[in-house]
């Protein structure tokens, strides 16, 4: 991946890919600096589904969309709690969330629209993050792609999704896969393991790996996978290299900080 890593003026910093930049796409992959929090959640955690504080997360949210130029009433994100279902967001769906978890979309792990001046956010923590964007059709998608995503084949379905409602042609589309959790830090039992492979398509199992501590899991790669067997060519699939378990001091990471963690954001917005 040809990465960059934007830094504003308030010290508020994301990774995004040069790739996806050039195309026309604003978008990133947000770091832990910047913000407003403190202690556990230093500094800006961007989800309100973590225990901190709600005038600091709105303050986050506030920066974030400063940097970005646009209005946090436009903000578009999703709870992303129970299944890993997509929501295209059109004139009544802009903004949900935007101030609070209760009116963000329920259920939802991967926000798709056309509209610009409408910032999708999602957020995550070491799960597969997901950018797709159309330049043809000017539309684009994100997601969070954790291990239930992963097996009920999320990336693939995003890419099909696009299809449906833009006329997406798939070998047409820049994808962009952030930070995460690397294969060294994911381990799965058996039966997820078996559902992951399920859920690869085609090929060989080599994002699985077998260790004395339990079969390990390269999700990046399996996201990869997943976008090619839906079409995207891989000379269009950016993978950043961060890990958000081992760069303590730029991510968050659920694995590594235990259920009091902030959360990073995942954003793309159209212009």
């Amino acid at each position: 991946m040809t990465a960059e890593i934007y830094e504003d003026r308030m010290g508020i910093a994301w990774e995004y890919s040069t790739r996806l930049h050039t195309a026309g796409l604003v978008h990133g992959f947000t770091e832990r600096r910047g913000g407003a929090g403190t202690g556990l959640y230093d500094s800006l955690n961007l989800s309100f589904a973590v225990g901190d504080a709600v005038r600091t997360v709105l303050e986050n949210r506030r920066r974030l969309c400063a940097v970005l130029g646009c209005d946090i009433l436009a903000l578009t994100t999703a709870r992303q709690n129970g299944e890993s279902h997509i929501a295209v967001v059109s004139g009544p769906e802009r903004g949900a969330g935007a101030g609070s978890f209760s009116g963000a979309l329920p259920r939802i792990k991967a926000l798709l629209t056309d509209l610009v001046q409408t910032p999708l956010l999602l957020c995550a923590a070491d799960s597969v993050p997901l950018v797709l964007y159309d330049r043809e059709r000017h539309a684009c998608a994100v997601a969070v792609c954790d291990l239930a995503a992963c097996a009920d084949g999320l990336a693939g379905r995003v890419v099909a999704a696009m299809d449906f409602v833009y006329g997406t042609r798939p070998e047409q589309l820049y994808a962009c896969i952030g930070p995460a959790a690397t294969a060294p830090y994911v381990t799965v039992g058996a039966r997820t393991a078996e559902a992951l492979l399920s859920a690869a398509t085609t090929g060989q199992a080599d994002f699985l790996f077998a260790a004395d501590d339990g079969i390990h899991v390269d999700a990046k790669a399996l996201v990869v996978r997943q976008l090619a067997a839906a079409g995207v060519v891989s000379e269009n699939i950016d993978v950043s290299p961060s890990c958000t378990v081992r760069e303590e001091a730029r991510f968050f990471s659920l694995r590594r900080d235990g259920n009091f963690s902030g959360r990073n954001g995942i954003f793309a917005l159209l212009t």
